[in-house]
């Protein structure tokens, strides 16, 4: 079972590691009940998201609430350290995360909670991916559409961020715009953020033609993903939403830059962009 969370591009890199074990022979469930416990819980450190394309979209299938309960009694009895007591030793259930993955053997049951947030991920599943988010309307004419020539995409999250201290200084936005000025003959900048005031009130970005903003609804996530898919270049943010669609968007044609370090202070897969990418250093 891989469990589902987190924003857009979380869900993304998680619908593939699922996509990967069905591959491998296993049969894949996958559970989306996090988000109902997010948003019930509304903590502080927690950001309440929602389901943002049906699994089925992606050929997999929900977990169903008999199989579901008898994970969470498992994963119980585990968490207090009975369950070598009353089982054969855990030799059927193993739990899965981006620390343990390497070097962990499967069982007859397993459990996958993490982000698996690597670029061979996405290269490796391109024409899955592809045709998965193919099966929505809107999204399928965004991937088959020609992309605006001489267009830059620039993606700008704060939000919660500001609660970690992981939003890009508006440096990096400079320095990408130098460089995508010097090695392109762009002429169009459009913003995508989470934060328009703030945006607005920066002097650099009065190159952007238009800033976007929009809420964090299903529907309003696809319609930014969709725009944001038809540009030439990309200045993304430490979001894997706009590395998504960077990775989607361009061609050989096409300027990427991303931030160096992705974070500041929170781990994160070193290998998470294409090594294609222009790499701006902001600290």
């Amino acid at each position: 079972m891989v469990e589902i969370y987190g924003g857009f591009g979380n869900q993304i890199y998680q619908l593939l590691k699922a996509n990967e074990l069905s591959n491998l022979g296993f049969k894949v469930y996958v559970n989306t009940r996090d988000f109902k416990r997010v948003a019930k819980e509304n903590a502080d450190h927690l950001t309440a998201r929602k389901l943002v394309l049906p699994v089925n979209f992606f050929n997999l299938e929900e977990v169903g609430s008999q199989k579901f309960l008898k994970y969470r009694i498992r994963r119980i009895l585990r968490d207090l350290k009975i369950l070598n007591k009353i089982t054969l030793n855990d030799k059927f259930f193993t739990l899965l995360n981006d620390k343990n993955i390497e070097g962990t053997g499967l069982k007859k049951n397993n459990y996958f909670i993490g982000h698996w947030q690597s670029f061979n991920n996405l290269e490796n599943c391109y024409e899955y991916l592809s045709k998965s988010l193919s099966n929505h309307p809107l999204l399928k004419n965004s991937l088959s559409s020609h992309k605006k020539s001489n267009s830059t995409m620039i993606h700008v999250r704060r939000g919660d961020y500001l609660k970690f201290n992981e939003e890009l200084p508006i440096f990096y936005y400079e320095k990408s715009i130098e460089l995508i000025k010097t090695k392109t003959k762009t002429t169009n900048f459009k913003i995508y953020t989470d934060d328009i005031n703030w945006c607005k009130n920066q002097k650099l970005f009065t190159i952007a033609d238009e800033i976007l903003t929009s809420s964090d609804s299903p529907d309003d996530t696809i319609k930014t993903f969709s725009s944001m898919l038809n540009h030439q270049n990309y200045i993304i943010a430490n979001s894997t939403f706009s590395l998504i669609t960077a990775f989607l968007g361009s061609s050989e044609d096409s300027l990427v830059t991303y931030p160096h370090p992705w974070f500041k202070e929170r781990n994160y897969n070193k290998n998470i962009v294409s090594p294609n990418w222009e790499k701006i250093k902001y600290i």
